[in-house]
């Protein structure tokens, strides 16, 4: 993906059909389905669909959730949230440099 935004890759196709985002779908489509009573349409749409970013199967998912896992546990640690953590190397908030 990264190629295709810096234009380094092979050109990009768009193609007709269901596309999703496999980490996406697990961490926030599966629990939105159980709590909406929608898991058959979640089922439908994952045996449907491809995923545009990673290989099929569960090791991208898997990953995913490895990650997800390792910045919930270290922001529980430093007292921040989740998605704080996952900037928490990159970010600035004012305060002085140096």
């Amino acid at each position: 993906m990264a190629r295709a935004i810096t234009g380094d890759g092979p050109a990009v196709h768009v193609t007709r059909g269901l596309r999703y985002i496999a980490p996406a779908m697990w961490l926030m489509g599966w629990p939105e389905s159980v709590w909406h009573s929608r898991r058959q349409e979640w089922h439908a749409d994952m045996r449907a669909g491809q995923d545009v970013l990673g290989r099929s199967g569960m090791a991208p998912v898997a990953g995913a959730l490895l990650d997800a896992a390792i910045f919930a546990a270290t922001g529980l640690t430093r007292l921040r949230s989740p998605s704080g953590q996952t900037t928490d190397d990159i970010e600035w908030n004012g305060e002085a440099i140096g």
